[in-house]
């Protein structure tokens, strides 16, 4: 019976193999923490921190793995980090073209709404202009009005002055 040998590595000992790199532990950094028990990950919910977290995280992501649990191989274990950096960058060109898209029908309907309000305010503006113009002409016709009457009111109160009799 042939037993096959698994060359076993510990903890502390980090093999100069995945000392690179780690997309996944960046871009998924507390999904990924959690999942491989690298609990500094969990700083990332920290504003302001959180991006020195996944920088730290991408530069020492694979030595913090690696001695966080032990693995089959030094094969294994970059294999299973290859499929962590394969979805993290997935997720994050999906993100990135959500927040492209959503940007773009943001600015579509902000700038309809806009234009409605524009075109309303430009409808308002419009009907109290002619108003103003429908006044206008009031206070014109007013005017006439009173230049033509002015002499009918002074001969009207000649034909009734109170010393002429009836």
């Amino acid at each position: 019976m042939m037993e096959e040998q698994v060359q076993s590595y510990q903890p502390e000992e980090v093999p100069a193999e995945i000392q690179k790199w780690n997309w996944g532990a960046f871009f998924l950094n507390w999904i990924w923490g959690i999942a491989h028990g690298v609990w500094i990950s969990l700083l990332c919910f920290i504003p302001v921190v959180n991006l020195g977290v996944a920088i730290y995280l991408g530069l020492k992501g694979n030595e913090l793995a690696w001695k966080a649990k032990a693995w089959e191989s030094v094969e294994h274990f970059l294999h299973k980090q290859r499929q962590w950096s394969k979805w993290g960058i997935i997720i994050f060109c999906v993100s990135i073209a959500l927040s492209i898209i959503s940007a773009i029908v943001g600015t579509v309907l902000i700038g309809g709404l806009i234009g409605g309000v524009m075109g309303d305010v430009n409808d308002l503006n419009q009907e109290i202009q002619n108003f103003e113009d429908i006044q206008q002409d009031l206070n014109d016709m007013e005017q006439e009005f009173n230049q033509e009457t002015d002499g009918f009111d002074s001969d009207f109160d000649s034909d009734f002055d109170s010393d002429s009799e009836f």
